[in-house]
């Protein structure tokens, strides 16, 4: 038992200990605003794309299991969507685009991949970033569902630019033109299998320290029973619900570690910018984040042990 929580610690530390390092980066002065703007794209439009690609290429077979567990998560994150629209239907309309939207938008893309492949390995990453591929427009159509309401801009305008930027988004062709490399089994030239490689090493730290840089610890002590009740949702009631089903199913191994751990992360970077795009309250999305950012330490450690217990 002892030896599985130290490994879940091992596991964990070094992705926070590099978010912390952009939180001290920050404060210092060493990396600017502009710094993490420019960084993040260089993750997004390329090293993180490399990433996704070079892994997907490796991708043999896509088993049933893991379509199941993948339709298992996306219909949970519904109902759980649902519920939270319901409940928290009394909030000022800014407040509650903001509350609902971190309650349930997970960073998958950098966090979870990360977790994933540092506690399960190769072949979890790679049922990780099919997750992702059915995930990421799910939880942007989503997200501008509940951000509508505290919007001037008319929810058909948002969602045709959504569904543009999720046409335009390199993660998403990343996957596409990658699978069938793999499925295909298509092997690439020596030098371009090591650019990516070398592209696909830069992705993580680089997008772990500007998430560190990106943080605010302004205002947690204010409105704390919003953040606090999104961050249980996001870390805990959210992924119990996963990790039950998958449990009534039957399903096991690296694709029930990969769902679990895909649905305890904590809450996405990319649901601040939406926020403030849309009219939502962009202070409370970036108070979750950073509390979910911050708890996600030891919740992903409780889980990493009760997976592998």
């Amino acid at each position: 038992m002892f030896t599985t929580i130290g490994f879940a610690a091992v596991t964990v530390a070094p992705i926070f200990i590099l978010i912390f390092i952009g939180i001290l980066l920050r404060q210092s002065g060493l990396i600017s605003k502009e710094f993490i703007t420019t960084a993040s794209k260089i993750v997004f439009r390329l090293a993180l794309p490399a990433m996704v690609f070079s892994k997907m290429s490796k991708v043999r077979e896509i088993p049933d299991a893991l379509i199941g567990v993948t339709l298992l998560f996306a219909g949970v994150t519904v109902i759980v969507f649902i519920i939270l629209w319901l409940s928290a239907g009394k909030l000022p309309a800014v407040t509650h685009g903001s509350f609902v939207q971190g309650a349930f938008r997970g960073n998958i893309a950098i966090i979870g991949l990360a977790v994933i492949e540092n506690a399960f390995g190769l072949e979890a990453l790679q049922a990780g970033v099919v997750i992702l591929m059915v995930m990421m427009p799910l939880y942007n159509l989503l997200a501008v569902i509940v951000l509508s309401r505290s919007s001037a801009v008319q929810g058909g305008n948002i969602l045709k630019q959504v569904l543009l930027n999720l046409i335009k988004n390199p993660l998403i062709w990343a996957i596409a033109i990658g699978l069938p490399f793999g499925l295909h089994n298509i092997h690439m030239p020596v030098v371009v299998q090591r650019t990516l490689n070398y592209l696909s090493q830069l992705a993580m730290p680089l997008a772990l320290i500007s998430i560190g840089g990106s943080l605010t610890l302004r205002g947690l002590m204010q409105r704390r029973f919003l953040w606090i009740t999104a961050s249980a949702v996001k870390l805990f009631v959210l992924p119990l619900i996963v990790f039950a089903g998958t449990a009534l199913f039957g399903i096991s191994g690296n694709v029930r570690a990969a769902v679990v751990a895909a649905s305890a992360c904590p809450t996405a970077v990319s649901s601040f910018a939406m926020a403030e795009a849309m009219g939502a309250d962009g202070e409370l999305s970036g108070e979750i984040i950073s509390a979910t950012t911050l708890f996600s330490v030891f919740t992903f450690t409780f889980w990493i042990v009760l997976l592998m217990s």
